[in-house]
């Protein structure tokens, strides 16, 4: 529901587009995170 009320707002399509730039760098920053926790571990 709130993708077709997004998706009628942003017909060009660019906050969607910043919307996933935004969330590929938490997921890529969390990974980062977790690896240097989980190496911390082991130093």
């Amino acid at each position: 529901m709130a993708g077709r009320i997004l998706g009628k707002m942003d017909t060009g399509g660019k906050f969607i587009g910043l919307l996933n730039k935004v969330s590929a760098f938490v997921v890529w920053g969390v990974a980062v995170y977790m690896a240097i926790r989980l190496l911390g571990k082991f130093f």
